[in-house]
């Protein structure tokens, strides 16, 4: 796997409106998501939150922490290339980590919230530059290999039913690494 990224200058950036914090919901679809800038070849994926890495994030974390996401809007704004190698998926993933965390009120720091990201991604190079930014070096600890299988079937099957919760049991609980280590 690559251990070594850089972040750009570039930015996805998240504005979200939850109206009710308390009305939580059991399905992705309640979720809704625009995106600027969208071409019409993306805008089937980016704009459902069944297939949308920024929700479908959000959605791992929160069932990870046994907590439902509330009811919201999300206005997502990307600089950076979709499919251009220039990590437009670890800069979602990261966003969606984020999003629950703020909005379950899980409390993680982002050393650990980057621990979960690496787990929805598959490594560490693109979403520890996205969080931390700088030059970062990230090796994927062997321990969060694991993981990777059940969160990749975890994935497929919210995309199938949007019913993030119920499909939990595909993905063992991710105990969180003690000495975990990210330089910037």
């Amino acid at each position: 796997f690559d251990v070594l990224s850089v972040s750009l200058g570039l930015y996805l950036k998240l504005r979200v409106r939850i109206d009710h914090p308390d009305n939580l919901i059991d399905d992705l679809s309640d979720i809704k998501i625009d995106w600027d800038p969208i071409t019409s070849e993306d805008e089937g994926q980016l704009k459902n939150p069944r297939y949308n890495l920024v929700t479908l994030s959000a959605a791992f974390l929160a069932s990870q922490c046994k907590k439902k996401l509330p009811m919201m809007h999300i206005d997502c704004h990307v600089d950076v290339p979709i499919g251009c190698g220039l990590g437009s998926s670890g800069a979602s993933i990261i966003a969606g980590v984020v999003l629950a965390n703020e909005a379950c009120k899980i409390g993680l720091s982002r050393e650990e919230m980057l621990q979960y990201a690496i787990v929805i991604e598959g490594f560490g190079d693109n979403v520890a530059a996205s969080m931390f930014g700088g030059f970062t070096i990230c090796p994927t600890p062997l321990e969060l290999t694991q993981y990777m299988q059940g969160a990749a079937a975890y994935l497929k099957d919210i995309r199938n039913n949007g019913a993030y919760m119920e499909v939990f049991k595909h993905c063992p609980e991710l105990q969180l690494l003690k000495s975990f280590d990210v330089l910037n």
